[in-house]
């Protein structure tokens, strides 16, 4: 209920709104759980409050920070992660690969039907009414339209 409550008050009216709202809270119940349960466990021990304080400390570091980096460690050396260049590379190159099928046929199409290549462009200027008419006049000239 606190949980539920708190979460209402932080996200807002709509938390309650969305779908999936309660695995949210099962989620956050169950690491202020683990964190109660933990710290309930460490002051059974009747030790002294710094010796307490200390034992959690080391505990969170441990799950918080030193067990995630080890285990990115580990995963990056079983699967590295290419380099940005190499990314960047193969993007540009498969690009450019399908732009050059796509242009082909692109050409064909506008070779095919010359009045496609003043409808694809926003802006028609007298050089490509010129060289539609040029297109025009071979394709006619050479008995392919």
């Amino acid at each position: 209920m606190v949980v539920t409550l708190g979460l209402s008050l932080a996200i807002g009216p709509n938390f309650l709104a969305s779908a999936n709202w309660w695995w949210l809270v099962a989620v956050v119940s169950l690491y202020f759980g683990f964190w109660f349960a933990l710290a309930f466990f460490v002051n059974g021990f009747g030790r002294s409050s710094t010796l307490n304080a200390l034992v959690l400390i080391f505990a969170w570091l441990l799950v918080t920070v030193l067990v995630p980096n080890v285990l990115q460690i580990g995963i990056t050396r079983a699967h590295p992660i290419p380099s940005r260049i190499t990314l960047v590379n193969e993007q540009r190159r498969a690009e450019a690969e399908f732009y050059k099928k796509e242009g082909n046929l692109l050409m064909k199409e506008l070779l095919d039907n010359p009045m496609a290549m003043i409808r694809t462009v926003s802006v028609v200027t007298p050089e490509l009414v010129y060289g539609y008419g040029v297109v025009y006049y071979r394709r006619h000239k050479i008995g392919l339209g």
